[in-house]
């Protein structure tokens, strides 16, 4: 391993102090892009699967919006196509099929009868709940063998990431998310 490299291989040093250096090169950032891509693979996979064994005929758009109905209850359907970068059209199959199959429930808005809110059925929360217990028990692992400190660098990177509208998504429906290691 190369000794500019840290303990990992990750993270660069500009010297054996443990100092970050300024500037990634291009096949650094492809590693930071194949680990992410491999990262968000699995944790797709996880969710794919048990969809797949229960049979119910949903897939990713289903899970998808499945997960801002049980994080946003009362979304409406403009901002699930904000979030998810999908458009009206790619939504409402799937909308329409979580609503008939008794996971989502849609109501007319009393402020603009012209809007629909969605909230996930308690059956859609059981399934949601279900979905995500494998990708955060996979998570859990992670950030158990990284260690607290690791865990703020990595939700710091991806923060950094994100869009501001992602981060106001994040700290409206989860609070923020935890620094150095706790939980809040």
């Amino acid at each position: 391993m190369d000794k500019t490299m840290g303990s990992q291989g990750m993270a660069p040093l500009d010297d054996v102090s443990g100092t970050p250096r300024d500037g990634w090169s291009f096949e650094e950032l492809l590693t930071g892009l194949a680990l992410h891509f491999f990262s968000q693979l699995n944790l797709t996979a996880d969710a794919d699967r048990q969809l797949a064994d229960l049979d119910l005929d949903l897939g990713r758009t289903h899970h998808r919006v499945l997960y801002i109905c049980s994080q946003k209850p009362g979304v409406t359907s403009g901002e699930i196509t904000r979030i998810l970068r999908i458009t009206n059209q790619a939504l409402n199959r799937p909308m329409r099929e979580l609503i008939d199959g008794g996971l989502v429930e849609q109501k007319v808005s009393s402020a603009d009868r012209r809007q629909r809110l969605h909230y996930a059925t308690d059956a859609g929360k059981e399934l949601f709940e279900r979905l995500a217990k494998l990708q955060t028990e996979r998570l859990n692992r992670a950030f158990e063998a990284a260690g607290p400190a690791a865990v703020e660098g990595f939700y710091e990177v991806l923060s950094h990431v994100a869009t501001s509208e992602d981060l106001e998504f994040i700290n409206e429906n989860f609070g923020g998310y935890p620094r150095s290691g706790t939980s809040s």
